[in-house]
């Protein structure tokens, strides 16, 4: 693959097909995308291990791409800027978003055959605005490793990354025990 092309594949999957972009709140922007993109593939109908399985290869996909894309991004940008750490996370960059919210919609996918699809939906809303919180509100070890990656002379594609990754975590794990605590009441 050229220098050219390889740049385009790097920008197209960092900031999410330009929706990093976006004027205000990017990373929200994108989380949306995604959710909206998963409430389309319950829709039509696939069976629920069907759901999981495309959901958990997408993650497979798009976790090494994304470091690899980053770093790409962030190299070739020339983006970090040791006066100004928030930098080394620019808004632009995205793909994190979607990996985090990939995670956090995970119970969902591998639940799908038991939950109406009122309560899908719902679910996903759920999904989306735990991560977000997760996300912005960086608690624990979120919030230590979005410092290490800011505070980073030369930070890494994964490290962009990581927080996202542990805020979907976050977010599957409530989102799991609000599935099961409700599972009696909701099939």
């Amino acid at each position: 693959m050229n220098k050219g092309a390889k740049w385009l594949v790097a920008w197209v999957v960092a900031t999410g097909g330009g929706l990093g972009y976006a004027p205000i709140a990017s990373g929200t922007v994108v989380s949306f995308a995604v959710a909206l993109l998963f409430f389309g593939l319950t829709i039509i109908n696939l069976l629920s291990h069907e759901l999981f399985f495309i959901w958990l290869l997408w993650l497979f996909i798009i976790i090494p791409l994304g470091f690899w894309a980053t770093e790409h991004f962030l190299k070739n940008r020339k983006l970090i800027d040791k006066n100004n750490p928030k930098r080394n996370d620019p808004s632009e960059v995205v793909v994190d978003e979607i990996i985090g919210q990939t995670i956090a919609l995970l119970p969902i996918a591998f639940c799908f055959s038991f939950l109406t699809p009122m309560v899908t939906s719902g679910l996903i809303v759920v999904s989306f605005f735990l991560f977000r919180l997760f996300d912005i509100w960086k608690p624990s070890i979120i919030g230590r490793v979005d410092m290490e990656n800011k505070l980073a002379a030369s930070p890494k594609g994964i490290m962009v990354i990581m927080d996202d990754v542990y805020a979907g975590i976050a977010s599957a794990i409530i989102l799991l025990l609000v599935i099961i605590l409700g599972f009696g009441r909701w099939s």
